[in-house]
């Protein structure tokens, strides 16, 4: 049975920066690695202009989204969970088994030092407690 590494996609919010995605299902592919994909939706997130439900909203976002991986040959699981991220995201790795890398795939400011943005987002307080490293991919 093959043995994969781990790496955790951390998504803020509904909206999805597919270069990140595609970037972690390219690392994934180097490393021998399966893909969790974490969306992380705020308590106030209420109902879309649709009066569907963020969570169900997330959901679909992310099957689409595990459907764009299917021919990477990289396998992809999915969660989407509503409340404080900081807090939401502790309880996730206490319960889930260990990562080998997080990818960061929310707000591409909050870890870019010198924004000023940094000292407010729970990303850049939370990423020194993580038990792997914290990637934030950009563009070039």
């Amino acid at each position: 049975m093959k043995q994969y590494k781990r790496i955790l996609v951390l998504l803020e919010g509904l909206a999805v920066r597919r270069e990140v995605i595609q970037y972690a299902a390219a690392l994934a592919q180097r490393i021998n690695a399966r893909i969790t994909l974490l969306m992380l939706l705020p308590n106030e997130a209420g109902s879309g202009s649709d009066g569907v439900d963020p969570v169900a909203q997330g959901e679909i976002i992310l099957e689409q989204e595990t459907k764009r991986l299917a021919g990477s040959g990289v396998p992809v699981q999915y969660e989407v969970i509503r409340g404080d991220p900081r807090s939401e995201l502790i309880k996730f790795m206490a319960i889930n088994l260990s990562f080998d890398t997080a990818v960061w795939g929310g707000d591409p400011i909050a870890l870019r030092p010198g924004s000023g943005h940094l000292a407010d987002h729970w990303i850049s307080t939370i990423g020194k407690q993580l038990a792997c490293p914290l990637v934030a991919p950009t563009r070039r």
